[in-house]
């Protein structure tokens, strides 16, 4: 009796046909082999490095899906470098656009600095000269000599001559 492979101490049996004492063990080994009666087992024997072969064969098939797999690998990291290398591009160029912007602006806001000083300047000469020209007009000329008198009221002649062509334009 045989027993099923892989099944526990209580195995079921497997019944074949009992075997005569007058069975030799050649004949025995040749109906349990699946090779024709009247043919020796050694006679058909695997050839040498067969496993080896299917062992190498095996190898060369997973070395190729460790090849692949890392070709994909590669390939992906290729794309991912080149994503961040295109995404690091957009950020430097949108850095430099800001940079650039903020130059702009800051150049902008020193003219225009610039100008308000300019005009505080030229506005405070303007007022100097009209407080100037009141101290000249409001000067009573009675307690003057009589040739800072003279320089005065030519001094007051042209300022008001000043105010009227002012007002004519």
């Amino acid at each position: 009796m045989l027993t099923k492979a892989n099944v526990s101490n209580k195995q079921e049996t497997i019944n074949t046909p009992s075997r005569t004492a007058d069975d030799s063990p050649h004949e025995t080994i040749i109906e349990e082999s699946s090779a024709p009666k009247g043919v020796n087992n050694e006679e058909i024997a695997r050839q040498e490095g067969r496993k080896n072969c299917k062992d190498k064969k095996r190898k060369l098939n997973e070395d190729k899906g460790v090849v692949d797999a890392l070709n994909r690998l590669r390939s992906t990291l290729e794309k991912q470098v080149g994503v961040n290398q295109a995404s690091l591009n957009m950020k430097e160029q949108a850095m430099k656009k800001e940079m650039e912007l903020k130059e702009k602006v800051m150049r902008r806001e020193i003219e225009l600095k610039e100008a308000a000083q300019k005009q505080r300047k030229e506005d405070h000469a303007i007022k100097m000269k009209e407080q100037r020209k009141q101290q000249i007009m409001n000067q009573d000329l009675c307690v003057l000599s009589p040739s800072l008198r003279a320089s005065y009221e030519a001094m007051q002649a042209k300022i008001l001559k000043d105010w009227e062509n002012e007002i004519l334009h």
